[in-house]
């Protein structure tokens, strides 16, 4: 089941955002469930659990829709935010909050396709990929997603999962190849990093949604930089 949120104090905007949403998910509308809010608070105190995507005004009267989408990253980490927006300098703290893109007011049906269908598609990737990883005599198998960062510890990679942390038999360097297509960095000789998880870079280091800093060395950080803009989108 596909969840789809919309958030936006402007009750015809709401109607506009819940209309093409199902004008472009009708082919599969008994697998796609949308829900609407008007106000960022409703929004935190009602968050459907499990929701794949959030369409959030930055406007939102009273409210900045940027500090909520902050609040929400809080809690839940894997969402993925798409600001709806009158002005485009605002799109650019989208980054703070690793927000997937943006959308500009007044909002038409083909610019909202687009954005949606590259989300879609990532979705898919995100969901279908997958790894089996050797550790000891045992064959873990894992959804990318669910790898936070794996670094070198001796002779030995540890891989830190949100299933605990596993010892893994390949090198870092083979694991780079098999990754990197999949928003993997090799930030540092010792680490190689979900760019899912990363919430910020703080002078050389990234700090990830889980509370981890992992260094980032001096002559990786550019590519670092440039693999992010990519992931992230051109706000950073």
């Amino acid at each position: 089941m596909l969840q789809i949120a919309i958030c936006d104090d402007d009750p015809e905007m709401r109607r506009q955002l819940y209309q093409y949403t199902l004008r472009l998910t009708h082919k599969q509308a008994d697998q796609v469930r949308i829900v609407t809010f008007s106000r960022g608070e409703e929004l935190l105190a009602n968050m459907p659990e499990g929701l794949d995507i959030l369409l959030l005004d930055i406007d939102l009267g009273d409210e900045n829709g940027v500090e909520v989408a902050r609040r929400i990253r809080q809690e839940n980490e894997d969402v993925n935010i798409v600001f709806i927006t009158n002005l485009p300098q605002y799109a650019v703290q989208g980054y703070k909050v690793r927000a997937f893109g943006y959308l500009l007011k007044p909002l038409a049906y083909e610019d909202f396709k687009l954005e949606l269908h590259e989300l879609f598609r990532r979705l898919e990737d995100v969901n279908s990929s997958q790894i089996m990883l050797k550790s000891g005599q045992d064959l873990v198998h894992l959804s990318l997603r669910e790898i936070y960062f794996i670094e070198t510890q001796g002779r030995h990679l540890l891989a830190h999962t949100a299933r605990g942390s596993f010892e893994v038999g390949q090198s870092l360097g083979q694991l780079e190849k098999r990754l990197s297509p999949h928003g993997f960095l090799r930030c540092h000789t010792a680490y190689l990093v979900n760019a899912a998880h990363i919430q910020s870079l703080s002078g050389t280091e990234f700090i990830m949604a889980t509370g981890e800093h992992i260094p980032v060395s001096k002559h990786r950080r550019g590519k670092c930089l440039q693999e992010l803009n990519r992931y992230w989108g051109e706000a950073i």
